[in-house]
C-alpha cells in the first residue's frame, strides 16, 4: 500500500496505529471523504515526514470540517 511507512524516529508502524487509522478512514467513510483523506494523508507523509497516524489525523481534519 505505502511505500515508507516509517515515522520521524524510524519505527514501524504499530497494529494499534493501524487501528487508529482504520477508525479515521471508517469515520472518512461516513462523510463520503475516505479516498479523500488517504490520498491527503500519502501526500503528508511523503512531503511532511509525518507518521501514519498524525498524517491521517490532519488529512481528516482538513477534509471533514
Amino acid at each position: 500500500m505505502l511505500k515508507n511507512i516509517e515515522d520521524k524516529g524510524g519505527k514501524l508502524p504499530t497494529l494499534i496505529d493501524y487501528d487508529h487509522v482504520k477508525l479515521i478512514l471508517d469515520e472518512a467513510e461516513k462523510h463520503g471523504l475516505k479516498y479523500e483523506v488517504e490520498e491527503t494523508a500519502k501526500v503528508y507523509m511523503d512531503r511532511d515526514k509525518m507518521s501514519l497516524v498524525e498524517s491521517h489525523q490532519h488529512a481528516f481534519q482538513d477534509w471533514v470540517k
